[in-house]
This record gives C-alpha cells, structure tokens and sequence, in this order.
C-alpha cells in the first residue's frame, strides 16, 4: 500500500538486519526459532499466529531433525483438528449464543434421539417452545437440516469459534455455562459430575502455551468421551483466571 516502504524499513519495524532479511526472502537464509520469535514480535502477531509461524519455521529449517519432525508433527496436529471443526463466524455465534442451541446440537448426537422436538424438550428439561426458537436459529445459521418434520446435524462436526477475541457474544455464553456448573453443583449427585480447583503461582509469560495445553485437553477429552455409545450430554468448563490484582489499576 505504500510504494515507497523500502526492505530496510521493513527490516527495522522487524528488528533484524537488512541483508539478512534480504537473504531470507531469496531463500538463501533460513530463520532461527529465535528469530521467528522476533519476526512474529515486529508482525504483531498473537500467541496462536506467533506458534503456528514458529512451528513452520522449525519444520523447514531447524538444525535438529528431532525438532524438525517434533515442528512437523504440530503442524499435523493443527491440519487435522482444523479439518474435523467448523468456524462459526461471529454473527452467527452471536445468534445461537445461549447455551441451549449447543445443548440441542449435542442431543442430536444421541444414539436414541429420534428427530423429534419433543425428544429434546424431554432430554434438556426446556419448554417446547425454547427448543422451538433454537432449532429455528440453528436451521438459519445452516447447522441443522429439517426432513419431514424430523431434525438432524447438517455435519457431524465440533464448532469452533473466535479466540482471544472481546465478545459480548462470548463472554454472556461463558457466564450461562458458569451459571450452569454452579447449578449442577447444588443439584447433581457427586458422582455425575466433577468440579475441583487448583491455585498456582506461575509466570504469566507461559500463558500462551498454557492455552494452548488447555484447547488440547479439551479436544482429546472431548474426542474420548464421544466415541463409542451417546447416552447423555455434558458440558466441560475449563477456568484459568488471574487471582492477582496488584496491576488491575494499569
């Protein structure tokens, strides 16, 4: 956009040496992870933009062939989970935002779900009428099909949506979920559920990989507790928060 940004203004807005961004653009230098770390820095790239640049750059030019194919490995990873999700845009979260539309996807998954709105009325314990205006919601955001009165996923495939993103959207479906487990806590017996906590002092700098670890977790349970028999549906939270508040005021 601006013809007369030069490489060696491009080179300084990204710390490195002129002739060595040069020789990197012409393939005749490959990149260190410690500079791919820079790069990404003077890109403004976010954590996950920072890993998945790194890991590329491992993948090509990391000296070690054990860390090659470790960067290679990750890469598959990512290939793989981004194949088995579908992204939702943020208009389309911010339609079916409450927790029920999700809920009412799940029970869709049920091996005795029938098609029926009654079937899932009866499952979540939700008026008629809610499940109604869902599965409305959900048909216009074109996550479910409608046959001869029956309903059915459109794609059997985990949704996904924005991440380390502000959303009003996000944030009001992060508080019913709360809301949710802070119920189940009163009413469920011990057994059917599992609610425990830890606290840490760590460095806040290892946030970035800790997210990460979590979205892992979360996957690999998720991919676990989903194979074989569906018999019911269950909602997993997953709370990391700063108990520190020394630089709230900054």
């Amino acid at each position: 956009m601006n013809p007369a940004y030069s490489l060696r203004a491009f080179a300084k807005d990204l710390g490195v040496a002129a002739s060595g961004l040069s020789s990197i653009l012409n393939g005749k230098q490959g990149i260190s992870e410690k500079m791919a770390r820079k790069i990404s820095s003077g890109l403004g790239l976010n954590a996950k933009e920072e890993e998945v640049f790194v890991s590329l750059v491992n993948a090509k030019f990391h000296r070690s062939e054990k860390k090659k194919l470790e960067a290679q490995k990750k890469i598959g990873e990512r290939q793989r989970q981004a194949a088995s999700f579908t992204s939702l845009s943020e208009d389309s979260f911010r339609l079916i935002a409450d927790w029920y539309h999700f809920a009412i996807l799940n029970v869709m998954t049920l091996d005795a779900f029938d098609g029926t709105k009654e079937f899932i009325s009866e499952e979540l314990g939700l008026d008629r009428g809610i499940i109604t205006e869902g599965i409305e919601r959900l048909l216009r955001v074109g996550l479910v099909n409608e046959e001869f009165g029956k309903f059915s996923l459109k794609e059997r495939k985990n949704i996904t949506t924005t991440h380390d993103v502000a959303s009003n959207a996000l944030r009001n479906s992060h508080l019913q979920r709360m809301k949710l487990a802070a119920n189940s806590l009163q009413k469920d017996p011990i057994d059917e559920r599992d609610i425990t906590f830890i606290s840490m002092g760590i460095d806040k700098k290892k946030l970035p990989q800790a997210k990460e670890m979590i979205t892992k977790f979360r996957r690999e349970l998720a991919e676990f507790l989903e194979s074989g028999e569906k018999n019911a549906v269950y909602n997993l939270n997953v709370q990391l928060i700063p108990l520190s508040r020394r630089n709230d005021n900054e």
